[in-house]
């Protein structure tokens, strides 16, 4: 079988939905399928590359906003003509890809629906006001998409339902986000005489950061040493930067800017806990490679996530923009190491059993061949 994957965004520098695609590619590969990927390249010229099997056409992409979706459009467009008769299924992963034109069968994954995206995103920076001056043209894409799927899949329950209050969309089937549970492994050596708390994703306005930042003036009341790593980029690091100085946390808050994956194992299996302030998410990827190493996790318990992390087990929930209680139920795990050993095991055993990524693509095997069928 041969799958045309269509994403925004593709290794090595991606989003959850990019790297959703690179892991389930590689799966498929395995399995003996072909993979062609067709993802944003720059406005000057596309080229084309092959990574771990996989094939892809980084397509050209012309950054004329709120226009760039249509004009990117045109140009996937063109190559699915070329292409066609080489395929026998197109998989789309949303947010923000184009509509296309084919004969072909196709699946839509949701990886968070745009319109739920922007109802809960501040604007804070020039991007956030970009999605929600211009949502009308967002979210009608997506109701395109949405209407000229095949077969639709979300990455959560939570974002299944998404799809059916905004979109009347009742047949969706679940296949949640996965985790390559033999790369991201507890550390068993763990040095724990340099304790710290690990953030990773995009610094922008719907991840929560800032509540993070006033979470961590509190606990470093208490604890005066402790230090944060945030691992990412994002249209909002000068800002936090300028909220951290302000605070006088320069010495306890670190950002690492954007890391490879061998390099962000190692930051995950040296962290004692993980937090993730978000106010809104599909079933985020950092949550799951996080929890995969063993390591305890504080997050708000917002849709997708609680889907993961159930409270008081495998780690704590707590109410989005809530600084207080983020940082009560941080320090609740800082203050104790027993605790969060044993939180941080049983999460990656139900990581294990929940979302390797052999039983997601296994999932979409099954998908393609009753969806061609």
């Amino acid at each position: 079988m041969h799958i045309c994957m269509i994403c925004q965004d593709f290794p090595p520098v991606a989003r959850g939905a990019g790297w959703y695609a690179y892991n389930l590619s590689k799966k498929l590969i395995e399995k003996g399928h072909k993979v062609t990927v067709f993802t944003r390249g720059s406005w000057k010229k596309a080229y084309y590359e092959e990574v771990d099997g996989i094939s892809i056409y980084r397509v050209r992409f012309v950054p004329l906003y709120p226009f760039h979706l249509q004009l990117h459009g045109f140009f996937i467009n063109k190559l699915i003509k070329a292409m066609e008769s080489t395929f026998d299924v197109i998989h789309l992963h949303n947010p923000l890809v184009p509509t296309i034109h084919t004969s072909l069968p196709t699946i839509l994954t949701e990886h968070g629906t745009v319109k739920g995206g922007i109802a809960r995103r501040e604007a804070l920076d020039l991007f956030s006001i970009g999605l929600k001056s211009f949502a009308k043209i967002y979210t009608s894409i997506e109701q395109k998409l949405v209407n000229s799927a095949d077969k639709i899949t979300a990455v959560s329950k939570s974002c299944a339902d998404e799809l059916k209050g905004y979109y009347g969309v009742n047949d969706v089937d679940v296949v949640y986000n996965g985790v390559d549970t033999h790369f991201f492994v507890p550390n068993k050596m763990k040095n724990q005489n340099n304790p710290y708390i690990l953030y990773t994703g995009s610094l922008d306005a719907l991840k929560g950061l800032f509540d993070l930042v006033r979470a961590a003036k509190y606990i470093c009341r208490d604890h005066q040493n402790v230090k944060f790593i945030l691992a990412g980029k994002g249209p909002l690091e000068k800002n936090l930067k300028r909220l951290v100085h302000s605070l006088d946390l320069d010495r306890n808050i670190s950002f690492v800017g954007y890391i490879n994956q061998e390099r962000l194992l190692e930051y995950y299996q040296e962290a004692s806990i993980f937090v993730h302030p978000s106010y809104h998410e599909g079933l985020p990827t950092t949550i799951l490679e996080a929890v995969s190493c063993g390591i305890p996790v504080v997050a708000t318990a917002v849709a997708g996530t609680s889907e993961v992390i159930t409270d008081g087990e495998t780690g704590y929930l707590v109410p989005p923009k809530d600084p207080d209680k983020l940082a009560t139920a941080i320090l609740s795990l800082l203050n104790d190491k027993e605790l969060r050993e044993r939180m941080g095991k049983n999460a990656s055993e139900h990581v294990k059993r929940n979302f390797d990524w052999d039983i997601i693509a296994k999932k979409f095997e099954e998908l393609y061949i009753n969806t061609i069928k």
